[in-house]
């Protein structure tokens, strides 16, 4: 191998940079001869290949249930891609981004998994170099912003940990510095488990609760992970239709009721079997919500 001297002060320290030759002792660049051009390493091939594979993430549906199946195996192989890099560099900015998404498909809904969000979140922002932070930080800013509050409320003891990276990103971006810092507005609920949709199990000690962004509700994260459990995305929807069901059962009691207390003038056994139904209408329909719920 032909050892490369830089052409003005002779140094052997010479790095390949954005398809030029740059000396480490005096700066200098240069546009490198054909046969001097390196070939791609094993970890750039992987990386090359991760970032594929996100694209194609980014150009599914996550809202479509019939793309599930397909979301799944490409979050698989990217856990598998990852890993690959992380065995040749375990500081890979791009592994850990893509350890990153991995996490949040697989869900925030402990300790473990928040802990291991942020450690990825970390490792990403102190091993990038220019290109890794222009081609990564905008996902990390965005996926902090958005899950941090989740994070927050798993693991209260990663709090200093996150604001630290909600400073690094907010100063590369302000709008990632501002979503998780409102959670110092919560507390927790009294006596009040989490459900796997809620995107926060907090409560505005503030009564204006429109002046901040963090609300609990259905998110997309919530939903990827409860079509995986096939619960929680549709709890609400079906509690919602259990109470809709009960107020039908309750509007036809009170229909049979009225028509039994008319024919009680003429057709007495008529009217009252008719308000005896009625009344079991009720009763049945209190009874099966109750049971459902």
């Amino acid at each position: 191998m032909i050892e490369l001297k830089c052409k003005n002060c002779n140094s052997t320290d010479i790095e390949y940079k954005g398809g030029l030759w740059v000396c480490n002792s005096c700066g200098s660049k240069f546009i490198p001869d054909k046969e001097e051009i390196p070939e791609k390493s094993m970890e750039e091939q992987l990386v090359d290949e991760l970032c594929d594979v996100c694209d194609e993430i980014t150009e599914t549906d996550e809202f479509n249930e019939y793309e599930y199946g397909h979301r799944e195996r490409l979050f698989r192989e990217l856990d598998i891609l990852a890993d690959r890099i992380i065995d040749i560099n375990p500081n890979n900015p791009y592994a850990m981004t893509a350890k990153m998404h991995v996490q949040i498909f697989n869900g925030l809904g402990d300790k473990i998994s928040a802990n291991r969000f942020v450690n990825y979140i970390e490792t990403a922002v102190n091993n990038s170099d220019d290109k890794a932070k222009e081609n990564t930080w905008d996902t990390l800013g965005e996926h902090l912003k958005r899950f941090g509050s989740k994070v927050l409320t798993q693991d209260q003891s990663l709090k200093d940990r996150l604001y630290q990276l909600v400073d690094i990103l907010g100063d590369y971006n302000p709008e990632y510095r501002s979503y998780p810092r409102v959670e110092e507005f919560y507390e927790a609920r009294k006596n009040n488990e989490p459900k796997e949709y809620d995107h926060s199990v907090a409560v505005l000690k503030s009564f204006d609760a429109s002046k901040y962004p963090v609300k609990s509700g259905i998110h997309s994260y919530g939903y990827i992970e409860n079509i995986r459990t096939k619960t929680g995305r549709y709890t609400e929807y079906d509690e919602r239709e259990r109470k809709n069901r009960k107020l039908l059962l309750f509007i036809v009691a009170l229909f049979v009721i009225f028509f039994g207390i008319i024919f009680m003038g003429s057709y007495v056994v008529v009217g009252l079997l008719e308000l005896l139904m009625g009344i079991g209408l009720m009763v049945y329909a209190n009874w099966y919500y109750r049971k459902e719920s």
